[in-house]
């Protein structure tokens, strides 16, 4: 979706914010501002999605078995292993 934003560069305390947009199809987009003194005084880091995104992770496998209460265990891997005496 290509948006363009038509905005002023800076607004006044006070004073009403006029923002336009177009976009190439139908659509709708939400804008919301904080403003910067704000972020400042509470040292807000402002976040980067590509080191989260990005980030060196270790590789993970997961995996479930799901056993019907009327089949027990002994049933499902006796026949699996090699040396498995019969019952």
């Amino acid at each position: 979706l290509k948006v363009e934003l038509n905005a002023v560069a800076t607004a006044k305390p006070g004073e009403p914010l006029h923002i336009s947009y177009k976009t190439d199809r139908p659509g709708k987009i939400v804008i919301f501002s904080v403003d910067q003194g704000i972020l400042q005084v509470t040292s807000y880091k402002t976040p980067d999605p590509l080191a989260f995104y990005f980030r060196k992770c270790m590789l993970k496998v997961a995996t479930a078995l799901r056993v019907p209460p009327d089949v027990s265990l002994k049933t499902l891997f006796v026949p699996l292993l090699p040396f498995a005496v019969p019952p």
